[in-house]
């Protein structure tokens, strides 16, 4: 059984930029504790990765989805957060092209995009708003698509 914690525990921890994780070992206890507690508490997930993190990988060179997929966040999420910092994107590397072997063309199948429209109860409403404040992500889009793409992988299908 979990020992117990108060909300003010989880706060303070929370405030440090503790993920769930780590709270948990601080305050001996079950993650999934934490996080209930966190979500009842309205406390979000803290960000995936720090301003410092961030700016290391752009002086590397990393272009933005490049940065994203080393940090386990979204590109808008990194995208955002460059701005935010004044930092002009990285340029990915360019290549050559080849006058022996051509790009081949896309098929239909390879450029069709399709439209979903999905309803959404208040509650899931206000959570996108928050993530999009706050920060995580840069619009709601970017947030369903990073939810499907995390969705994808823990099914062990491919990253798109």
């Amino acid at each position: 059984m979990d020992a117990p914690f108060t909300d003010q525990q989880l706060i303070t921890l929370y405030k440090k930029g503790m993920k769930d994780r780590e709270i948990a070992a601080e305050l001996g206890v079950k993650r999934n504790a934490v996080k209930h507690r966190r979500r009842k508490l309205d406390l979000l997930r803290t960000r995936l990765f720090t301003d410092q993190q961030l700016i290391d990988l752009h002086r590397e060179g990393l272009t933005d989805p490049e940065k994203a997929e080393r940090l386990g966040a979204s590109d808008g999420a990194v995208f955002y957060h460059r701005r935010r910092l004044g930092l002009k994107a990285n340029k990915g590397k360019t290549r050559r092209k080849s006058a022996t072997k051509p790009r081949p063309k896309k098929t239909i199948m390879e450029k069709k995009k399709q439209r979903f429209s999905v309803t959404l109860t208040g509650a899931y409403i206000d959570r996108l708003n928050l993530l999009v404040e706050k920060g995580l992500y840069l619009d709601h889009q970017d947030a369903v698509r990073d939810a499907l793409r995390r969705l994808f992988q823990h099914h062990g299908m491919k990253s798109l």
